[in-house]
Parts: structure tokens; sequence; C-alpha cells
């Protein structure tokens, strides 16, 4: 006959707070949001898009930067394009628009592989809020090169 022995651990209330780095407020660990580091509000306040239809342009605010793609430089409805953050990290956004869909931005973060070549690292990847949306989507969706 086999016995299980069930050990169950007490989480403190210490253990079990933690601070977002950026504004400071006090969560419970079910709140984690990226690993403890900042909270969903403060995440979704440095880290968001605008998109704009009349100009065909991303506007992308990622790690308290502002970048800006031009939506007719890449493949209409899959856009990629890569960027380098101040600190020297390099990124790929992707910003995917389909008929009928709605729209997604995406970055994924970078390794450089034994060619020397930037591949996409899906692990690292981040899901940005699209904020506004301006003008037609259908200036973007029926654009011709």
């Amino acid at each position: 006959m086999y016995r299980s022995i069930v050990i169950l651990s007490i989480m403190t209330r210490e253990e079990d707070i933690w601070a977002c780095t950026d504004c400071k407020q006090l969560y419970g660990r079910h709140d984690l949001w990226f690993e403890g580091e900042i909270c969903e509000k403060c995440y979704a306040e440095i880290n968001y898009a605008i998109v704009d239809y009349d100009k065909m342009q991303l506007n992308l605010w990622f790690k308290k930067e502002e970048f800006v793609f031009d939506l007719t430089n890449g493949d209409i409805g899959d856009f990629w394009d890569g960027f380098e953050t101040s600190d020297e990290e390099v990124y790929d956004v992707n910003y995917l628009k389909e008929k009928g869909f709605d729209d997604d931005v995406e970055v994924f973060g970078t390794f450089l592989d034994e060619d020397g070549c930037f591949n996409i690292d899906t692990s690292d990847s981040y899901y940005i809020n699209i904020k506004e949306r301006i003008g037609d989507e259908n200036n973007y969706l029926n654009y011709k090169k």
C-alpha cells in the first residue's frame, strides 16, 4: 500500500505582494503582469499604436519611444518591419489587417543566427494595444503599389 504525502506551502502576505516598477502600485500575485515588472495599466500607457489610414502610417510607442512606419513599404495586410530601440535592441513589428477582421499589432524580439541574420524570437513577443484608428481602413486595404 502506498501513501501520498502532501506538503502545503503557506505563502506570506509579503511574498504575495509585488509593486509595479512604473506606478509603484502594489498588486497581489494573481495580478502578475510581465513577471512582476509592470502592471497591465502602465504597460498599456507606454506600449500602444495609432494607425493612420489617411497617411498610411503605423505610429508605435514601445518602451517609452516612438517609431513611425510607412505601411506602403511592406506587404499590404501583413506588414513587417524592423526597428532598433535606443538601448540598441532590435525588434520586428507586425501589423496585420485583413478585410472583415480586426487589426492587430505585435512586436517581436530578434536574435542573430550563425549567419549573422536577424530572426524573430517568438518567445519574446509584445501585444500592442491600438489606441486610435484615423481615416478609412479601405485606404490601406485597397492600396495598390
